[in-house]
């Protein structure tokens, strides 16, 4: 690493690191003032509040990230500029561009990052703190829920659930059945519980039933027990979280899980397509937030240092607010069928990085 971009990531990571922290604990601090008489009257472990915490800090990143970025973006370019530091820069040959590579790889880190997260981390996290809120901050020893219906239309199978355990994902009273392409039944497997193991389901004390050309069950035909003990049935393709999924709020999947979903119910309406697409679409968008924030603030950052550092902020966060309510916009045009929906979903990082690649290139 050269030294021009020690000096810049130095000066550009302390504030980065300031503002990032005060806007995580206004975070808390408000959360905290709304929760603290329900921690007292739940006498909830700190062990469990710092998890809630550690919960809430995740599902906000997404926009105290960006916000972060953008600040120190303009205090870092504003006070190099105000001490003449970018005008040395430039006349020893180094580019705009150059000095730009620093801040955008930093940027382009934090949005690696929020994709990660939002894929593998905050869908789970989130629903996590939500329902240890509702339900008063106190663990419950089991969470059931019952008559669980799932359809895989891709290849023609039904499930019928009488109960699951969500605390160890325990299926009690299980149905499945096996469809042909004309939707005549020619197997049914009936178990009293089944579980997600190793990748594939088991299932404990019941039996398969074939059923003749006409999807009734085959009287010649004796069913096969199946051993209470366990057995696995590996052709049955859906995991935990595919049937699950019917009874989980779907601002909790992952975009991976969005997308199975939609191939795996080609049947539901066009209105209900249009939605799903519109937000799987937006959970891939919003993560770049961070560094399209990023390429605008550096040539604003670099201009308020000759006019009223205000009128940078005001322009940042004119930006930063606009950028919203155009995220915001896209989907709901993507959702009411005005664009297609990645269109309406990506709408906003399209303008945001034309507006950004414009004010750079007058820059120059």
């Amino acid at each position: 690493m050269k030294i021009l971009d020690r000096y810049i990531l130095e000066e550009f990571l302390k504030p980065l690191f300031y503002i990032l922290t005060g806007f995580s604990m206004m975070t808390i601090v408000f959360d905290l003032f709304g929760h603290l008489s329900a921690f007292m009257e739940a006498q909830a472990p700190l062990t469990l509040i710092a998890r809630y915490y550690s919960c809430v800090f995740l599902q906000t990143l997404e926009y105290i990230l960006p916000a972060s970025l953008l600040f120190a973006t303009l205090y870092t370019q504003w006070r190099m500029a105000r001490n003449n530091e970018l005008t040395a820069m430039r006349a020893c040959g180094v580019g705009f561009s150059r000095i730009m590579a620093p801040y955008l790889v930093v940027a382009f880190v934090f949005s690696v990052t929020s994709v990660l997260l939002k894929e593998l981390v905050t869908p789970h996290t989130t629903q996590w703190a939500e329902s240890i809120s509702a339900n008063k901050f106190k663990l419950p020893k089991h969470k059931m829920v019952y008559n669980i219906g799932y359809y895989n239309s891709i290849d023609n199978r039904e499930w019928f659930i009488d109960s699951i355990d969500m605390s160890d994902q325990w299926m009690a009273g299980v149905r499945v059945r096996q469809e042909r392409k004309d939707n005549t039944c020619f197997e049914e497997i009936h178990a009293k519980s089944a579980k997600w193991i190793d990748g594939q389901w088991w299932f404990f004390d019941g039996y398969r039933q074939p059923h003749n050309a006409d999807g009734v069950a085959d009287k010649g035909k004796n069913p096969t027990p199946i051993n209470s003990a366990g057995e696995p049935i590996s052709e049955l393709t859906e995991s935990y979280a595919e049937i699950t999924s019917e009874i989980r709020p779907w601002e909790y999947f992952t975009s991976a899980e969005m997308l199975n979903y939609i191939r795996k119910h080609p049947g539901i309406s066009k209105e209900a397509i249009a939605n799903k697409k519109t937000d799987f679409h937006a959970r891939l968008a919003l993560p770049w937030a961070s560094l399209l924030v990023t390429l605008f603030g550096i040539p604003v950052g670099a201009k308020s240092s000759k006019q009223n550092p205000l009128t940078g902020i005001f322009l940042a966060v004119a930006f930063f607010l606009g950028f919203y309510f155009l995220t915001h916009f896209g989907i709901f045009c993507g959702k009411k069928h005005f664009v297609l929906p990645w269109i309406g979903a990506w709408f906003s990082n399209i303008v945001a990085a034309i507006a950004g690649i414009t004010v750079i290139a007058r820059m120059r």
